[in-house]
């Protein structure tokens, strides 16, 4: 989309390198000063009405605010080391694949669009609104389970599992929470469904016509799928999506000669992408 590519452009002078370091740096900061107050987390979190009231620290430390319990016991410190090693790694790919600027405004996006869904949503549920920055991650790890589905994480370190079937479990639970708000007929059930499609709609901007595309060519690859791809073979592949200059007439590829073999690369994953 030309749209976002503008407004990648415009963000690359104040993009932070490292973005990742920073989140997860300010969630270990505020997890030991929770440990010395547990009140602290309270003060951080969006709470609208709080906003409204003039604590407007709240619209960004809520990004800080772990999304897994914090607790002094070896279950919920292992909890926590897990998740946060996790986002740095997650988010750190992200970045080296997506360039800073393009990662900057994926998290920017997610996150303003859960603010504004959240103080929104403080006018139809004025006691009950609270944001909540569960589903903007969330979005990270679908995203990065989508460019590297293969990748293997040890669950608990020590059970092998490859993020794509996370990432599936993920998706399952996102829909039955879907469902469940909708199907409460309440306003603080339609509200949960807003926050989650105001933090997942950073996907369905950067990766939309990817999985669409992809989706497709799933579909195709039965009995149709000989008739439907007819004998022009695309002479660009990107090494990171496989979108070709066929499926994505609309992008630019590039060849890098400091990765072995001279890959192509499409616009998207050009820019910041860690050399084979």
């Amino acid at each position: 989309m030309k749209w976002l590519h503008r407004l990648e452009r415009m963000l690359e002078p104040v993009a932070i390198p490292n973005l990742t370091q920073v989140l997860v740096a300010g969630m270990v900061a505020v997890a030991v000063l929770s440990a010395a107050d547990p009140g602290l987390g309270g003060l951080l979190e969006l709470v609208p009405a709080r906003v409204f009231g003039g604590e407007v620290w709240r619209l960004v430390t809520f990004l800080f605010t772990p999304a897994v319990g914090i607790g002094l016991d070896p279950v919920s410190i292992l909890f926590f080391a897990m998740y946060v090693m996790f986002l740095h790694t997650m988010g750190s790919a992200l970045e080296a694949t997506w360039g800073t600027a393009r990662y900057n405004l994926f998290v920017l996006l997610s996150w303003g669009a859960s603010l504004a869904a959240a103080l929104l949503g403080w006018f139809v549920v004025p006691d009950g609104a609270v944001g909540s920055n569960l589903f903007l991650y969330a979005s990270i790890f679908l995203a990065f389970a989508w460019l590297f589905p293969e990748y293997e994480i040890l669950l608990f370190f020590v059970l092998p599992v490859k993020v794509k079937w996370l990432a599936l479990v993920a998706v399952v639970a996102t829909v039955w929470q879907f469902a469940v708000g909708v199907a409460s007929f309440t306003a603080g059930g339609w509200l949960s469904c807003v926050l989650i499609l105001a933090a997942h709609a950073n996907l369905a901007l950067f990766l939309g016509p990817e999985i669409t595309a992809e989706i497709r060519r799933r579909l195709a690859g039965g009995r149709l799928a000989p008739r439907s791809r007819g004998t022009e073979r695309p002479r660009h592949v990107c090494v990171v999506c496989g979108a070709t200059n066929l499926s994505h007439p609309e992008r630019d590829f590039r060849y890098c000669p400091q990765c072995a073999g001279t890959p192509a690369y499409c616009d998207l994953h050009l820019s910041g992408h860690v050399h084979r």
